[in-house]
């Protein structure tokens, strides 16, 4: 079975200020399919995580540059590709995303840890 995954993000000042969000408001999509990805493969299994990343930067960075800081802009792409981790329903994209991110946190207590001592 092929399954894309969606990668979206409402784009207004609203939306991002925490108020009632427009009528108007623009979502920007970004679809990464899982076709042809075999998630037993751990090479396979980075270059889709990769095209996700790239999915989420394109979508919370597209035309919200005026309405997010780049604190928003991260968290909206962490938001973005937690959701489409899930979204697979792949344990072995979850365990990657996972180490990824343990990696991400344990590079900072490094560096924290370098500083103080």
């Amino acid at each position: 079975m092929i399954r894309s995954v969606i990668i979206a993000a409402a784009m207004s000042s609203a939306a991002f200020a925490g108020m009632a969000q427009a009528a108007d408001d623009t979502v920007v999509e970004t679809v990464v399919t899982t076709r042809g990805v075999d998630f037993n493969q751990a090479d396979q299994t980075a270059r889709f995580y990769k095209a996700l990343h790239k999915a989420a930067e394109n979508v919370c960075d597209a035309q919200g540059g005026d309405y997010m800081t780049q604190a928003d802009n991260k968290d909206c792409r962490d938001r973005a590709i937690d959701e489409a981790v899930r979204d697979t329903h792949s344990p072995q994209l979850s365990r990657y995303h996972e180490q990824v991110l343990a990696q991400r946190q344990g590079n900072g207590v490094t560096q924290t840890a370098s500083r103080t001592w």
